[in-house]
């Protein structure tokens, strides 16, 4: 048996078997969501939200999945993490029939998207995204949405709540640095 931390989840070894273990913070995360609601998963950087949602998707075996971000080369990052996916972005080539659909906002604004036919859509940095666009993502039926943020607070520092109908926030900075899995703040 041997034991490696990596990043946002834990590798083990066992009678030569690799398997990857989820925190118990992503657990406690996985266990809260509600389905055909929306949930607000309120989660530091550095806390493994792109697994997070890769355990959420395994879990619930959604069919298919629209994952939003804020920038392309997120989008990018996103795909190492599902094999099954594709791009909804200028440039690249769409595969409906993937399970996986990873796009930018500004694609999604600009695009006559079907949000219907996604069983779970996911919308990161939710607390920078206050449009119009943003906000038919949120009130979506029969589906379920996963909005994720490091912060509960909007960009005028009110609280998040138009839409929500479940919050979730397995774990806090303080409780990371605690357990070792986020350094501490050094201020120079």
């Amino acid at each position: 048996l041997y034991c490696f931390i990596y990043r946002n989840f834990t590798i083990t070894k066992l009678k030569g078997i690799l398997m990857i273990i989820p925190r118990p913070y992503q657990i406690t995360a996985v266990d809260s969501i509600k389905l055909n609601q929306v949930n607000l998963c309120v989660l530091p950087m550095r806390a493994g939200k792109s697994y997070l949602i890769k355990l959420i998707i395994d879990n619930y075996q959604f069919k298919k999945v629209l994952i939003v971000v804020g920038y392309r080369k997120i989008v990018q990052q996103l795909s190492s993490y599902f094999p099954s996916h594709t791009h909804i972005l200028s440039g690249l080539p769409f595969d409906h029939t993937q399970q996986v659909h990873l796009a930018s906002f500004q694609t999604i604004a600009n695009r006559d998207i079907n949000l219907s036919e996604y069983d779970l859509i996911v919308q990161d940095e939710y607390h920078s995204r206050t449009s119009a666009t943003a906000s038919n993502i949120v009130f979506q039926p029969n589906c379920t949405v996963l909005l994720l943020t490091g912060t509960p607070l909007q960009n005028n520092n009110k609280l998040l709540t138009k839409g929500i109908d479940n919050f979730i926030q397995p774990i806090t900075i303080k409780e990371m640095i605690e357990n070792n899995w986020l350094t501490p703040t050094r201020f120079m």
